[in-house]
């Protein structure tokens, strides 16, 4: 490998490469942008279990970045990954995804663009959004509507 192959390899800024790369996948598919799903499951997570969030911060820049910006992962795999890791820290639960017909299914990647993935926390607490499809079908606007915001009507 000659030294310029080796400076292409790991970018100077995996953070913005990691951004760019989201950033592209994001207006190909029209998935909605994880990101500020994240930054509101981090702040639950800060406050839950302080030790946790620390966890998650080092994972976002030892696991998340390189994970995209040099290992070549679909960035909306990475990022539904990481929101179900920090859900998981954040209370005790399972993590499942609400197909288009309202079945829910264990999580397991890929995640894809048609699912709504939730970590259903053990204490009955509502749930927590890990990943939300492109186009929610009724179900899983339903699933949402009584898993997450407790409310009985869409």
């Amino acid at each position: 490998m000659t030294t310029d192959e080796a400076s292409s390899a790991v970018p100077a800024d995996p953070a913005a490469e990691a951004t760019r790369l989201l950033e592209a996948r994001l207006e190909e598919t029209g998935a909605p942008d994880p990101r500020p799903l994240q930054r509101e499951n981090l702040r639950t997570l800060k406050t839950a279990n302080p030790d946790g969030y620390r966890k998650a911060s080092v994972s976002y820049r030892e696991k998340l970045l390189p994970r995209i910006a040099t290992e070549g992962a679909d960035p909306l795999e990475a990022w539904a990954e990481y929101g179900r890791m920090v859900t998981g820290l954040t209370l005790p639960g399972e993590a499942v995804c609400v197909l288009e017909d309202g079945t829910a299914v264990t999580f397991a990647e890929p995640v894809g663009t048609d699912k709504l993935a939730l970590h259903l926390p053990s204490s009955g607490e509502p749930a927590l959004v890990i990943a939300e499809p492109i186009r929610a079908s009724a179900a899983q606007k339903a699933a949402r509507a009584l898993l997450v915001e407790r409310r009985l009507r869409l």
